[in-house]
């Protein structure tokens, strides 16, 4: 094969790779889109349902007590402690500080969705 032939099909090979790469990315960028949209109609609809169900704004409350720890990202939900028995400053003290800026912000997104039992032990320093 000549090296002219080589060197062409090198440079189209290359050009169908790059062609490649950018579909998968557009289909990714597609299906985290999606997966937005999913989830911001499922939190709108969780929510309005809280508004209508006492008893499911209860329970909800309950799983964002347990599950949300960062202060920032407990603080989205601030209103829930006025229409909620057992929720809020009084019976969590994290509530309360979810109006200051955390002292390190944490670069872990596990923090927003794991309780602390089931976040992974730290490094042993020694």
């Amino acid at each position: 094969m000549s090296t002219d032939r080589k060197a062409k099909l090198l440079e189209r090979r290359a050009r169908l790779d790059a062609q490649l790469r950018d579909l998968d990315a557009r289909e990714k960028e597609r299906q985290r889109k999606l997966d937005t949209r999913r989830k911001i109609i499922a939190g709108a609809l969780v929510l309005e349902h809280a508004e209508i169900k006492a008893d499911f704004a209860i329970e909800l409350a309950a799983l964002l007590n347990r599950y949300v720890t960062r202060p920032e990202d407990r603080a989205l939900f601030d209103f829930l402690d006025s229409r909620v028995p057992g929720v809020g400053p009084a019976a969590s003290p994290d509530f309360a500080a979810a109006a200051r800026p955390p002292a390190e912000p944490s670069d872990r997104a596990v923090d927003a969705v794991l309780p602390a039992s089931d976040k992974p032990a730290a490094p042993d320093p020694s």
